[in-house]
């Protein structure tokens, strides 16, 4: 190789190296120091490669959970559908997709319904108490539960229902424990 091309060369990689560290400082920088057209532009540089996300650092869950939905229309009913089944199996063959986006969501969810369920004093694998019913709607989960409920059904069925039952199934593997717990029912009737 020609000393002129080696040199060329080595200011490209340097240029590229500079490039990339001044991207990672400005992404680490706290929000408010650094103007926020630079701040997107690095996050768009940042984001899809090089981002390292909460579970790089934590354990293992020791807990499977999935939720299935049984949806309620006008003049017909569903039976209990796993909405993420396909999501979930697309991305256990193919990493590199958006359907471990999904079933990502799917867990984040199904976290703050058991850590809603702790504050109520609730095991996992029971049905909500009659009693506790009512205040279970005055926790965050109850509406992210709503929300996922209802664009499900539009994605899945182009209608809006009147009615769903939503059932969160938990199964501990460390301990072998299995259950399942179905939310109070969710209206959209007005």
């Amino acid at each position: 190789m020609k000393e002129v091309n080696k040199i060329r060369l080595g200011w490209i990689a340097f240029c590229f190296v500079s490039f990339h560290f001044v991207c990672i400082f400005i992404y680490a920088l706290p929000e408010g120091v650094i103007p926020n057209g630079l701040k997107s532009f690095s996050y768009g540089y940042v984001s899809p490669v090089f981002e390292q996300k909460w579970a790089l650092f934590v354990p293992c869950p020791i807990v499977n959970q999935n939720l299935e939905i049984k949806y309620f229309f006008d003049d017909d009913s569903t039976d209990w559908v796993d909405v993420n089944a396909d999501a979930k199996k697309k991305h256990s063959f193919w990493r590199l997709t958006y359907h471990g986006d999904i079933a990502l969501g799917e867990s984040n969810l199904l976290y703050w319904v058991a850590g809603d369920f702790e504050i109520m004093n609730i095991s996992l694998y029971q049905d909500i108490p009659i009693d506790s019913a009512s205040s279970f709607k005055n926790y965050y989960s109850y509406y992210l539960v709503k929300n996922y409920a209802m664009s499900n059904a539009i994605s899945l069925y182009d209608k809006k229902p009147d009615s769903a039952y939503v059932k969160c199934n938990f199964h501990n593997v460390k301990t072998d424990e299995r259950g399942s717990s179905i939310l109070p029912k969710f209206s959209w009737i007005d």
